[in-house]
């Protein structure tokens, strides 16, 4: 068995949402819990590594305090793990008419359960994508398409992940500074246009796309506030499958290291 070395002072915690995974670290400093180092084991997981058994011990057990953070927290003692990771796909092609988070939303859905969802503005100075960060269970990076149809009008849409590997910038050891300090309170991660502008300006994914089917399954109906209201505001979205799919952006706050081909 290898990091046998963390058995009795590592828990493994699923925080609740996107924004507590990104923040542990600063959460953790203002409530005064040091002596731990983070390390992202993918999706919402993270593992915490204590200096000792007993501060592992302790945190464990006080419940009313990491309740807020986690919606599970378990010892980790060599056991089984599931897989999941976060993906960040790329949500193009939708017309201009109906560019709406909801429906960029409905359509990153057939992939996975959302944890960031779109947030296009029309002040955007590109409003022709959005990233959109989805929770998945399974490995095989996202290349498919879906068809959009409104009135008698289709739209064939590309949804594609990004092919870095993305870490919370929380990671790594907390230091809990004196108490006159403020070094890390009130910092919070929530902007996501940094990023999506370092990734727009370092990454051109290529990706291969091999042969698949065509989903049947017609996804039900849903409003889009940017039509006038004289036209019936309804879509549906049709998933074809042109690649391998899976499904798993700062709103995201965190690091991306060069994924695998």
């Amino acid at each position: 068995m290898t990091f046998k070395e963390l058995i009795g002072c590592a828990v493994v915690g699923k925080c609740f949402d996107l924004k507590t995974l990104r923040n542990l670290d600063t959460i953790l400093v203002d409530n005064r819990i040091g002596g731990v180092t983070l390390s992202y084991y993918g999706g919402l997981s993270m593992i915490l590594k204590f200096d000792d058994d007993e501060s592992c011990a302790n945190f464990l057990l006080n419940h009313q305090v990491w309740k807020e953070w986690f919606s599970s927290l378990e010892p980790w003692d060599g056991q089984p793990l599931p897989f999941e990771r976060l993906a960040w796909v790329k949500v193009q092609g939708v017309p201009l008419q109906l560019v709406d988070n909801d429906v960029l939303n409905n359509i990153a859905e057939h992939f996975g359960k959302i944890v960031h969802g779109s947030q296009l503005e029309a002040e955007d100075d590109n409003l022709s994508f959005s990233w959109i960060g989805v929770l998945i269970g399974e490995g095989g990076r996202i290349h498919d398409h879906v068809t959009l149809k409104w009135k008698s009008m289709q739209f064939r849409m590309c949804i594609e992940e990004e092919s870095s590997v993305w870490t919370p910038d929380s990671v790594g050891r907390v230091v809990v500074p004196d108490c006159n300090s403020n070094e890390f309170s009130g910092r919070d991660r929530t902007d996501v246009s940094d990023w999506a502008d370092k990734c727009y300006a370092n990454h051109n994914p290529e990706v291969e796309v091999g042969e698949g089917g065509v989903a049947d399954k017609v996804v039900g109906d849903f409003p889009v506030s940017p039509l006038p209201e004289s036209s019936p505001q309804v879509v549906e979205v049709e998933k074809v499958r042109t690649g391998r799919g899976g499904v798993n952006q700062e709103s995201v706050g965190g690091e991306f290291g060069e994924g695998e081909e």
